[in-house]
């Protein structure tokens, strides 16, 4: 026992000392904040692939479209493409192919509920849908299930977005460009984008005229306000794209027999576009089918539309 004793009285004043050490140098060890989180970034992005489909995102001001909203799915990690903090609560979207962010009133056709909302997020993945939403957004549209939805951007804040974002420092307050002549042409899609038949060209930024309008400042986040329309459901149908000549479109429309594709002529002053559609369909489930179909004969630029009545 004494000999015991011996070989470990020294242990003690050794623990004692280390514990000392430990407890020194952790009081001096500074504190560290935690890192700021980066930057909401104005992005256009590379093209993307999903579901056989190319997606090839664009800077667009001006956008008024049709189709169908779906919620975003569960798991979403907390930082949107544009690096936006992600809020299942906020007034929050994504799309495939426009710049991010953007803000745009979305409008539930079905019951005419419409909220303002940010598209700070790349998606969705499904080709047949043309937004997805927040829960948040999905709630006070009364959304369920694939929705009929009409996208309307706000040009004035959008112009006014990119400016804000480009410049260096924080949300530096510039006066929003008046908007230009909208103009259009006939061009052939990318291959293997979706068909752009339907959508307003974005006007050509122009420099604002000194003291012409109040400055835009637009928030890093949207307050829930509901905005009440006339319900206008619509037909649902599938756009497989706008042509310039009868022979291209009829070509199309015959690649598209088994979806029952038809060719329409439209004039607008002297150009005339021939627009190749199927449809109505009854249901969502049958214009998905009818969209898959498309894809799988080629026609990957095709997607789903609203005609409004």
């Amino acid at each position: 026992m004494l000999s015991f004793r011996r070989l470990h009285a020294p242990a003690a004043p050794c623990l004692a000392l280390g514990l000392g050490l430990g407890l020194g140098l952790a009081a001096c060890t500074p504190h560290r904040p935690p890192p700021p989180p980066p930057k909401i970034a104005y992005t256009i992005g590379k093209p993307w692939f999903a579901r056989g489909v190319w997606h090839y995102p664009r800077d667009e001001a001006a956008l008024d479209a049709t189709g169908l909203a779906t919620l975003i799915p569960p798991g979403h990690p907390p930082l949107c493409t544009d690096n936006a903090p992600y809020d299942p609560r906020a007034m929050q979207a994504a799309m495939a192919d426009v710049q991010l962010p953007a803000i745009a009133t979305l409008t539930n056709l079905e019951n005419g509920r419409a909220v303002r909302l940010r598209i700070d997020d790349r998606g969705p993945a499904n080709p047949g849908r043309l937004i997805a939403v927040t829960q948040g957004v999905a709630r006070l549209l009364g959304m369920r299930g694939p929705t009929r939805v009409r996208v309307r951007f706000d040009v004035a804040a959008n112009l006014a977005l990119a400016q804000q974002l480009d410049a260096p420092g924080e949300h530096i307050p510039m006066t929003a460009a008046p908007v230009g002549e909208v103009r259009q042409a006939a061009l052939a899609p990318l291959p293997g984008s979706r068909q752009e038949a339907g959508r307003a060209v974005a006007p050509m930024r122009q420099a604002p005229a000194p003291g012409a309008q109040s400055p835009v400042i637009v928030p890093a986040r949207l307050p829930p306000t509901l905005i009440t329309t006339a319900p206008d459901p619509g037909r649902l149908m599938l756009d497989a794209g706008s042509f310039t000549h009868a022979d291209a479109a009829d070509m199309r429309a015959r690649v598209l027999l088994d979806v029952g594709a038809r060719v329409e002529r439209a004039a607008s002053g002297r150009v005339i576009t021939y627009r190749v559609l199927a449809g109505p369909f009854a249901s969502v489930p049958e214009a998905d089918a009818a969209l898959a179909r498309a894809i799988r004969n080629g026609a990957t630029d095709s997607r789903l539309v609203v005609e409004l009545d």
